[in-house]
């Protein structure tokens, strides 16, 4: 288990990444996070990758674990927010979000997590996790 299921801080930072406030938990509930189809995936999806010697308790891997979990509940937010609110007097319109290219977003800096930590950062390399781009083709690129 590289999550901590009572570890609250995780649900947190899915919320703040899917664009929804970290503390908007009637949109995306601490049991959606916290379900086997997100979680134990998003583990897994991760220990897969990493070589049998890898510390799963490292902060990159926890991290990376997190951006999967997002990225693994990007399908199902459009259905979850409220793009139209229409009142007697007034109403609001929220701007749809795209989230096929924020899924792709975050599982290219998952995986960019989970790449530097195998083959550890280039000399000279910044920290800071990359910014994935949509290239001409469409195609998303790191």
């Amino acid at each position: 288990m590289i999550i901590d299921r009572m570890d609250v801080s995780c649900l947190h930072s899915v919320r703040t990444l899917l664009g929804i406030g970290g503390e908007d938990d009637a949109t995306l509930t601490d049991a959606d996070i916290l379900d086997a189809a997100v979680i134990d995936v998003a583990e897994w999806r991760v220990a897969e990758q990493l070589s049998d010697s890898e510390d799963v308790s490292s902060p990159r891997v926890r991290l990376a674990v997190i951006y999967t979990m997002a990225a693994l509940l990007c399908p199902a937010m459009p259905a979850r927010i409220d793009i139209k609110v229409q009142g007697i007097d007034n109403g609001w319109s929220r701007q749809p979000a795209d989230y096929n290219l924020l899924e792709s977003k975050l599982q290219a800096q998952a995986d960019w997590l989970i790449h530097s930590l195998l083959t550890g950062p280039s000399p000279g390399a910044s920290e800071a996790l990359p910014e994935a781009s949509e290239g001409t083709d469409g195609e998303m690129q790191a």
